[in-house]
């Protein structure tokens, strides 16, 4: 009978482990934090650090961006850019000179 008694009176294993501290306790995100939008800029205002930005000269910056109008992000003019870069040129027929 002592037996059944220490039973009765034991703990359940979940109050015998320690708490961890209020700081040690990692919050759990209900949603997923929102996702940031990066910065977009005037065509124009890219061109002005566009040999840091894309590493590409005023002159290649505007054969790329010809025609083109309108705000983009840093990242989306990269892409621009590369793209641009490329694309291949088709080789034409050669005139012959006399």
């Amino acid at each position: 009978m002592a037996k059944n008694e220490e039973v009765k009176n034991a703990r359940p294993a979940e109050e015998n482990t320690p708490t961890p501290a209020p700081s040690e306790t990692k919050p759990t995100p209900t949603s997923a934090p929102p996702t940031l939008k990066a910065p977009k800029f005037p065509v124009e205002r890219l061109r002005q650090d566009c040999l840091k930005l894309f590493s590409v000269t005023t002159s290649t910056y505007d054969g790329a961006t010809y025609n083109l109008e309108g705000e983009y992000a840093v990242e989306e003019m990269r892409e621009h850019i590369k793209k641009w870069l490329n694309t291949p040129v088709p080789i034409g027929t050669r005139k012959e000179r006399k």
